[in-house]
């Protein structure tokens, strides 16, 4: 449930005294596109997000339920504001939440594949797949962000109230003086072309999603060139897997050779769909053709071999993953002052926002994704401290390598992924190299370094408290969903 707004006469105090000038807002940011905001605008903002699944029509499509024995069944598809809703005739079978759902991925121009957590995969055949496949997507992403703001709402409000208390204190206490306190907010501009808009408007797409569109067109069409390429090479997988050591080195090269052959021969097609190449080719936020197409020739290749390329490597990386494991469950019982984080620099909701971010790449399919988050990760720290810094009127300044990596180690001991080690050797294999050649490899190498520091630390006089069957489940739930991990915590923090 979305923390109630508590405003009123006990929260607009003066940002000092005798200023007349009250204070209801209370923002900073945390993310580079978001903000951390507990005011009554920020709630409405919420709100609104939540009104607007929930507003979002019910769309119901007719398709062929495969089951994995290979049968297959009329069924209808719905998808509703409470989540998507398999219909046997009249009845609903099975309703699974938004925040349930792990992936939705195309698997042929006209079967996709929803992946939910701790569930087998549903399949299904329909002409309609790939808008089917958006338009879940398009509701995931409302959800998600809706989970973010959620959190960031929480943390604003717990730090206002501390702030006040704080200023309160220091009224009492210097009378007239007062103390001053700074808060900071940033807001990532939208720029878009009134010709894309316009655009967008018709086609009821973005241009992401339109060259997307396109390019799984290509990919997923059986009797294309690159379709029977993709379909022969999965097919064959297992003859690569024969040599574990380098199978997920020569599934990259097929990426990278059938990527430069869409763009040599599709590019053309795919570059008159940019309708914003030729407004301002000098913008940072360009979208890339290339990048759209990698992305789908990992949803198309990656995706479905990732659980194979996973076994090939767990060979190697099984025995570390038991140990990073071992030694998290003795960790994650610590507090800052144990990783070495100076008290400058700790935070006081424990870096929860940091922890969420990190944990949606359990939730991510493609490699990009993945990268993603941590480079989310990334920015939700240094945000995080530069606004702790204020706060505390620390001057503010570059965080070095030498405080930045016991905060990572410590979001990492506290996150709740699986088999860490296999999923950095993973991504290591498969990312595009020219991403692994930015900022996206550098916070991977980050990543694969505070794992091997947690392997390497002593934690011989450490002991794992008895957990109660709360906690249990609490670590469970944060395994299967970040958001009923978060709701849980927030119950149980309350009692």
């Amino acid at each position: 449930e979305l923390p109630k707004w508590r405003g009123g006469p006990s929260h607009n105090y003066p940002s000092s005294p005798g200023d007349g000038r009250s204070r209801t807002a209370f923002t900073f940011y945390v993310r580079n596109d978001g903000v951390a905001s507990c005011s009554p605008e920020r709630a409405d903002e919420i709100k609104r997000s939540e009104q607007f699944l929930e507003s979002l029509p019910e769309v119901t499509y007719r398709v062929i339920k495969i089951f994995p024995w290979g049968a297959k069944k009329e069924r209808l598809l719905k998808l509703t504001s409470r989540g998507v809703e398999n219909v046997r005739a009249t009845q609903v079978s099975s309703v699974h939440s938004y925040s349930s759902i792990r992936s939705v991925e195309m698997k042929d121009l006209d079967v996709l594949v929803i992946h939910y957590d701790g569930e087998h995969d549903y399949t299904y055949k329909t002409p309609v797949a790939m808008q089917v496949v958006q338009d879940i997507k398009s509701r995931l992403d409302v959800d998600r962000n809706t989970v973010k703001k959620k959190l960031t709402y929480d943390i604003a409000l717990k730090y206002q109230e501390k702030v006040r208390r704080e200023t309160l204190l220091a009224e009492k206490d210097e009378g007239e003086e007062g103390v001053q306190y700074v808060t900071g907010s940033y807001q990532l501009p939208t720029q878009r072309s009134k010709r894309a808009g316009k655009l967008a408007s018709i086609l009821g797409s973005t241009e992401q999603q339109r060259i997307e569109v396109a390019v799984d067109g290509i990919l997923l069409d059986s009797t294309s060139k690159e379709g029977k390429a993709i379909s022969e090479f999965i097919r064959n997988f297992g003859v690569l897997a024969k040599n574990p050591a380098t199978a997920a080195t020569n599934v990259r090269q097929f990426v990278d050779g059938l990527r430069d052959y869409v763009l040599a021969n599709r590019g053309p097609v795919l570059a008159k769909l940019q309708v914003e190449a030729d407004e301002d080719v000098s913008r940072p936020d360009q979208l890339s053709i290339a990048n759209v197409v990698e992305s789908c020739l990992e949803k198309s290749i990656l995706v479905p071999l990732e659980k194979k390329i996973m076994a090939c490597l767990l060979q190697t990386t099984q025995v570390h993953d038991q140990t990073i494991d071992k030694q998290i469950r003795l960790l994650r019982h610590q507090g800052q002052d144990y990783f070495g984080i100076v008290p400058e620099n700790q935070s006081e909701d424990q870096w929860s926002s940091s922890i969420l971010e990190l944990d949606f790449m359990q939730k991510e399919d493609t490699p990009i994704a993945k990268l993603s988050c941590l480079l989310a990760t990334a920015r939700s720290i240094y945000n995080t401290v530069n606004f702790n810094r204020r706060r505390k009127k620390v001057a503010l300044g570059f965080l070095g390598a030498d405080d930045f990596l016991p905060i990572f180690i410590y979001v990492v001991a506290h996150s709740h992924l699986d088999m860490m080690e296999t999923l950095s050797e993973y991504l290591y294999a498969v990312c595009d190299p020219s991403q692994l050649n930015g900022e996206g490899g550098f916070y991977l190498t980050v990543f694969n370094s505070a794992l091997q520091f947690i392997k390497g630390m002593d934690t011989s006089n450490l002991k794992i408290p008895e957990e109660s069957e709360e906690v249990s489940l609490l670590s469970q739930s944060f395994r299967t969903s970040p958001r009923e991990g978060r709701r849980r915590l927030d119950f149980y923090s309350s009692i």
